[in-house]
């Protein structure tokens, strides 16, 4: 897969601090996605999933002092493949969301690319 097949890709981008989503937002913008956001908080990021069908989001682990975990059940019930961004260690995330693939800020753009191809492009049968 190459980096052309996450053009138009939906994704929502949950993250609290301004001038990290908004680098973020750049970032995938330039990797040809939609970017859905950036919001600040999990209240928000629900009326945008429920809105609208996603390819994946992107979720601050830490949303002003308060965990993502319920908006990342959440989001998994409905089917939405995350990745959590943070600056945390595995340790932290609860057992059953260590599968979540994550990200260490500060995002860097190939990292970010290869894990959304991983998480986020479904996997093309060879012919």
């Amino acid at each position: 897969m190459s980096i052309s097949s996450l053009n138009g890709l939906q994704v929502l981008v949950v993250e609290d601090e301004m001038l990290i989503a908004l680098d973020l937002k750049a970032m995938l913008s330039g990797l040809g996605c939609v970017v859905m956001g950036p919001v600040p908080n999990s209240n928000a990021a629900l009326r945008i999933a429920h809105a609208t069908p996603l390819h994946g989001a992107i979720l601050d682990v830490n949303l002003r002092g308060r965990p993502s975990f319920d908006l990342a059940d959440e989001l998994r019930r409905m089917g939405v493949p995350l990745i959590f961004a943070t600056g945390y260690d595995e340790s932290f995330l609860p057992d059953h969301l260590r599968d979540v693939p994550r990200i260490t800020k500060p995002i860097q753009r190939a990292q970010i690319a290869e894990m959304m191809l991983a998480a986020f492009v479904p996997a093309q049968a060879c012919p």
